[in-house]
């Protein structure tokens, strides 16, 4: 029923799908569809079906997996917005006994279910920014590919999801385009910026290259332990792992805080919008530059005295 496809058979047939969602976003924005019936109308392309294209991350499956590190038998593992569970299959062919999946798509989760039908991982429809499951259920979360496809302020709904289910000392593993803030030169995070958004049918990339999910999930509370960029440096994994509890100290909430007050402010520069000390300013890209610089910079001082 299930077979290994490789990313090759995607390479073959990128222009076709290229051009197939690229037709798709223009028609979104003409009949002012929303994120959800734009997806459902990409899933349902016919040439985006399991026979044609397969998985194109099928060489990345195995290095997501082994980042895991915990025991097969005793550990329980998901595998979120799984699409048609390639990720939850490699981890369960692994020889991860308690694995679980979801994806917000009941399509997607109907299929990932008879493509594993010769497996024994339970499949869930929900959505990654309310996830039905209880505090610190899981002992590691995979995410591959879907970041990328929320509004900001879901992608920050979704992680707290994911810290909230993940045990203390549990891992959580995330293979997404890289943000801007991890590429180092100027002219190569446009280029990269630009490629992207051009090239992936997400609607939302650039609010993902604009968030710091690096600095927001260290002020959440989980630390990176690696990174590994991938596919051609077009994609990286980040691993990252819950602190056991304990009470933080007075530099480490500062810096939190810090944290989040940067990612915003680079989102809302982005936006054009201005904090509310700055309403009267010009709106400007310069004055609302200059704006957040003075607000970040005052959060700066606020979160070292805290």
């Amino acid at each position: 029923m299930y077979e290994k496809s490789h990313n090759s058979v995607w390479f073959l047939n990128f222009l076709p799908i290229w051009y197939v969602t690229h037709k798709l976003k223009q028609r979104k924005k003409m009949e002012n569809w929303n994120d959800d019936q734009y997806y459902e109308h990409m899933y349902a392309i016919p040439i985006l079906t399991h026979d044609n294209v397969g998985d194109k991350l099928t060489s990345l499956r195995d290095t997501i997996t082994d980042e895991i590190l915990k025991d097969k038998t005793s550990s329980r593992i998901i595998d979120l917005a799984t699409g048609r569970g390639y990720q939850a299959r490699n981890i369960w062919c692994r020889g991860y006994k308690n694995v679980h999946a979801s994806d917000v798509q009941v399509g997607r989760v109907a299929e990932a279910k008879h493509l594993n039908a010769d497996t024994d991982i339970s499949f869930t429809t929900a959505d990654m920014r309310r996830l039905p499951y209880r505090d610190a259920m899981f002992d590691a979360i995979t995410i591959s590919g879907a970041l990328h496809d929320l509004k900001d302020v879901d992608i920050e709904e979704s992680l707290k999801e994911c810290r909230r289910i993940l045990k203390a000392g549990g891992r959580l593993i995330i293979m997404e385009p890289r943000y801007i803030g991890d590429i180092s030169y100027t002219l190569m995070r446009k280029v990269y910026s630009f490629g992207c958004n051009i090239l992936d049918e997400s609607v939302n990339m650039q609010d993902f290259l604009d968030f710091d999910i690096a600095s927001y999930l260290t002020s959440l509370g989980l630390k990176l332990v690696k990174k590994q960029t991938v596919w051609y440096s077009i994609l990286c994994i980040y691993t990252y792992e819950k602190r056991e509890k304990r009470g933080r100290s007075e530099m480490e909430r500062g810096k939190g805080e810090c944290c989040k007050l940067l990612s915003q402010c680079r989102i809302n520069c982005r936006k054009g919008l201005l904090p509310d000390k700055c309403c009267g300013a010009r709106r400007t890209q310069s004055s609302n530059e200059e704006c957040w610089r003075k607000t970040f910079r005052t959060g700066h001082r606020k979160g070292d005295q805290t």
